[in-house]
């Protein structure tokens, strides 16, 4: 086990969860730590999806998304 030290209005409203939940403050903040954890390997993840994207749209071409929408209302006089 390690000790975290927390700024003290951090820890107060980590407490005062902590009593209106009935949850153990070590279990909040554990909760918390891994979400932000996860949280940020989604974003390496959809950054890369996004980088893969722009790849394959400067080696293939394409069209911009406004202008692929303008197209399909007009061919199917969305209007």
């Amino acid at each position: 086990m390690k000790t975290l030290a927390l700024d003290d209005k951090l820890y107060s409203a980590l407490e005062e969860y902590s009593e209106e939940t009935g949850r153990p403050i070590s279990d909040l903040a554990a909760e918390a730590i891994k979400s932000w954890l996860l949280d940020d390997e989604l974003d390496e993840a959809e950054l890369a999806k996004i980088e893969a994207a722009e790849r394959e749209y400067q080696e293939k071409g394409g069209m911009e998304a406004g202008e692929f929408f303008r197209n399909l209302r007009e061919e199917r006089g969305w209007q």
